[in-house]
């Protein structure tokens, strides 16, 4: 069998911290979708919810981008 190539530690929490993102942002992209659909809602009321869905999703992709700069720090580290 061919030796596995030892997985980068800071790939590999990258990895495990970049997941939890992932599930967030799917549903609230999808919640985003629905609310813009919804014809219950007032437009106050409509853009209250998809103001509040931008900001998880503007502050999941913040923590993506400082753990795409741990990762790096991680890497380039002696």
């Amino acid at each position: 069998p061919m030796a596995r190539e030892p997985i980068d530690p800071a790939a590999r929490i990258s990895h495990h911290l970049k997941t939890p993102l992932t599930v967030i942002l799917g549903p609230a992209q999808l919640v985003a979708r629905s609310v813009e659909r919804c014809p219950g809602l007032t437009a106050t009321e409509r853009a209250g919810v998809l103001a509040q869905l931008a900001t998880i999703e503007d502050m999941a992709h913040a923590m993506d981008g400082r753990i795409d700069a741990l990762a790096r720090e991680a890497r380039d580290r002696p």
